[in-house]
């Protein structure tokens, strides 16, 4: 590679050269034609003091005289002249005899002159055979033209002043050229070191040796950049320092992670990974593998529902016997994916047998709860006692209570089975409502209570389960009629292109804020001595959210206390079973 000061003496002496060379031949020629057109001035000016008393002669006639007079003049003036007839014919000649001389009408500065203007030209001369400058003059007497007064100058002498001024001009040309390549030398001397020492910087840099040091005060402009460029790449080296450390936590953190962690890039290659997924996947060394060869397709096909617009995916899958809680985030910037692989397989199988339990006690129990109710039903029909007739009544009480609970325990096992189908037909929202709240007519009539119906005619049928609706809007409804002591209960419901939105609204005791999120959970209850009071089991909101999620459905509560509460049920048009 050529140095740096090669290359920029040599693009120097390149330009100095080009310059030179530009500015002679332009400068020699602008000279030249500036000293021609003043020495056509100068017989210009020449030719108008001869013009009065070559007139006399024309005048007189006497054109012997005026070639005397013509040569006389030629050689005080040191030029040629010739004077013309309009005619052509030579009259009078400084350096010639006219009548051995060709006629000039054809010549262009007498064609020029005759026209009335001056004639300037620089040309070849056929008399004397050599190239002459013209200047010719026309003679006008009384308005008329009666002759044509030429005056001329050999180039040669020209050349010749022109040669002298060329050569000098040449001297201080290579004089400039020289003393420009000696500063140009030093400049570039100057100008190539701290490039020299960037260029050695930077490759230290792409070589990772940043161990630099730099000359401080620095003299111009190209020295303070080479000694920031140091500086940064002190700097630099202090960020790779950190950044490696940093890289170097990180890997520690993932690889300690229990979990299984990979990074893969949007051509599905793997990028970064801990132990874990190595284990999971079943090879060591993964680096830049695809993922699409060492993970089963269960996995695969669910890395397609993740792009930079639904950035976050999360889904069950079992692979190698084992259920895994997969977790896909998309990031948006570097275009990669971030999965997590949490195992649920011992999470599962205990909420398998918490469920199988409940199902099971929940079977057993609902048998002897009925023959009790069954029996303390038959000792109140025979026993008319008051103090027996009161115990029976309580043990009825909460004999209904524990089957209700039982009954609820055993719908909520049956909705929160994983192949739990529901049995879907197209029915009419209005009508399902309508006939609900018939069911309540007494209820809301007894506490005085008033019953709002917001339904507009045109609703599209609804594609649901009509019995798991039925439970889901019981549940809903006799909840707010159980909270209300006074006001209202409106029911609304309104639809556009995709879902039907149903609204239950009560005026009531509402719903404390901290306790919103927890509403829907088993055998929770704001007010517990209320819930025992009205016959609440804590497990009807849990049916209604297993009901919406089996649905495709959303729902959100919106409440406050002491002035009511709002169900906000959205169900699709068309099921979708959710998983």
């Amino acid at each position: 590679m050529k140095s740096v000061f090669y290359r920029v003496f040599s693009r120097y002496v390149l330009l100095i050269l080009f310059l030179a060379i530009v500015i002679f031949l332009f400068s020699y020629s602008m000279i030249r034609t500036n000293h021609i057109n003043t020495l056509s001035t100068s017989l210009e000016n020449l030719a108008i003091s001869l013009e009065d008393r070559i007139l006399e002669y024309f005048q007189s006639g006497d054109y012997r005289q005026l070639d005397q007079y013509v040569k006389e003049k030629g050689k005080h003036i040191n030029s040629r002249i010739t004077v013309v007839h309009p005619d052509g014919r030579v009259l009078a000649d400084s350096d010639a005899d006219p009548n051995t001389m060709p006629n000039h009408r054809d010549r262009p500065e007498i064609e020029e002159a005759l026209n009335g203007n001056v004639g300037k030209i620089v040309r070849f001369s056929t008399t004397i055979q050599k190239k002459m400058l013209y200047v010719s003059l026309p003679l006008i007497q009384d308005t008329t033209i009666v002759g044509i007064l030429r005056l001329s100058l050999f180039l040669e002498d020209i050349n010749a002043f022109l040669a002298t001024l060329r050569n000098r001009y040449l001297l201080i040309t290579f004089v400039f050229i020289l003393i420009a390549m000696i500063v140009a030398f030093l400049f570039s001397r100057n100008l190539s070191k701290p490039i020299k020492d960037l260029v050695n910087t930077s490759r230290r840099i792409v070589e990772e040796t940043l161990d630099i040091t730099y000359s401080e005060n620095p003299q111009n402009e190209i020295t303070f950049l080479a000694n920031n460029f140091d500086e940064m790449a002190a700097q630099i080296s202090r960020l790779f320092a950190k950044t490696t450390r940093q890289k170097e936590e990180l890997k520690a953190v993932i690889s300690a992670i229990q979990e299984a962690v990979v990074v893969l890039n949007e051509e599905g290659k793997i990028t970064l990974y801990n132990n874990s997924f190595a284990k999971l996947a079943g090879k060591e060394a993964l680096k830049n593998e695809n993922v699409y060869d060492v993970m089963p397709r269960v996995f695969t096909d669910m890395l397609s529902l993740v792009d930079q617009k639904n950035r976050y995916y999360t889904q069950e899958i079992m692979i190698h016997g084992d259920i895994y809680l997969c977790s896909m985030n998309c990031l948006k910037t570097r275009k990669e994916i971030v999965v997590l692989f949490h195992n649920v397989t011992e999470l599962k199988n205990l909420q398998q047998i918490k469920h199988d339990f409940i199902a099971n006690v929940s079977h057993e129990l609902r048998t002897p709860l009925t023959s009790i109710k069954g029996f303390v039903e038959t000792l109140l029909e025979e026993d008319k006692s008051p103090e027996t007739s009161r115990y029976l009544t309580i043990i009825k009480r909460n004999t209904d209570r524990l089957i209700h609970i039982v009954e609820d325990l055993l719908i909520l096992s049956e909705i929160e089975e994983q192949d739990v189908s529901l049995k879907t037909e197209s029915l009419n929202p209005l009508s399902l409502l309508e006939n609900i709240l018939s069911i309540f007519k007494q209820k809301i009539d007894e506490k005085g209570l008033t019953l709002i119906l917001d339904f507009p005619h045109d609703i599209p049928p609804l594609e649901a389960d009509e019995f798991r609706l039925e439970q889901l809007f019981v549940n809903v409804i006799d909840n707010a009629i159980k909270y209300t002591e006074k006001g209202t209960i409106k029911v609304s419901a309104w639809s556009d292109e995709t879902f039907i939105h149903f609204s239950v609204a009560d005026t009531g005791i509402g719903i404390p804020k901290e306790d919103l999120t927890r509403i829907f959970e088993r055998f929770y209850v704001v007010d517990k001595s209320r819930s025992r009071r009205l016959g609440g089991t804590g497990l009807g909101l849990s049916i209604v959210k297993h009901i919406v999620i089996l649905h495709g459905g959303t729902l959100h509560v919106e409440s406050e206390k002491n002035k009511g509460t709002t169900f906000y049920i959205n169900l699709p048009l068309h099921h979708t079973a959710s998983t």
